[in-house]
């Protein structure tokens, strides 16, 4: 099930409204993703990291608290904690260092998609989109064997995380993590799963 499914986007509309536990779990990832890139950064030598990043299940973009308060989604939190890392980095370098990203992030609802890229359009990242911030209409099974060739493509390190915030169980088959991380042995795979 897309993020649509419990959310419904539309350019000018109302934001859904997002739960405390959605917030929380956003700075979890945000956290975790910068103090990954600062572990596998630690040696001052090193100039550069290549990383694809992928959100599976992306949705629009924004959503509002029960006070009305505007909240970035997940695609924006993974690129926020990049630059954030990227600025880390360097600063504990005397040598340029450079953080070598490509986004891909999923989304089945159509409208979510539309806000989403209107939301990152109109945001400091608008200019990378269609360059290494790329935005797929259609499942995440559909799309992953296209985005794992193109992190082979990328280098030998083939370092990615798929943070994959699926809403039931069944969106991400064990048989499709089995694959990726028997290509991508160097991937890590963020899995949530809600149960009844």
């Amino acid at each position: 099930m897309s993020s649509a499914g419990i959310y419904k986007w539309e350019v000018g509309g109302r934001l859904p409204r997002i739960a405390g536990h959605s917030l929380a779990k956003h700075r979890v990832i945000g956290e975790y993703l910068r103090r990954y890139v600062a572990h596998l950064t630690r040696n001052p030598a090193q100039d550069t990291l290549r990383l694809t990043l992928v959100d599976g299940f992306a949705g629009g973009g924004l959503y509002r608290d029960d006070n009305g308060v505007e909240h970035p989604g997940s695609p924006q939190l993974m690129l926020q904690a990049m630059e954030d890392a990227q600025r880390a980095c360097a600063a504990a370098r005397e040598k340029a260092f450079r953080l070598a990203t490509e986004f891909h992030f999923v989304e089945t609802d159509a409208g979510a998609v539309a806000h989403l890229d209107h939301v990152l359009r109109d945001g400091p990242w608008g200019a990378r989109l269609g360059e290494d911030v790329l935005i797929h209409h259609g499942t995440f099974a559909n799309h992953y064997g296209p985005i794992v060739e193109s992190i082979v493509a990328r280098g030998r390190a083939r370092r990615a995380i798929f943070v994959l915030d699926q809403y039931g169980y069944k969106d991400v088959p064990f048989t499709l993590i089995r694959d990726i991380l028997a290509r991508l042995p160097n991937a890590e795979i963020i899995l949530t799963f809600a149960t009844d």
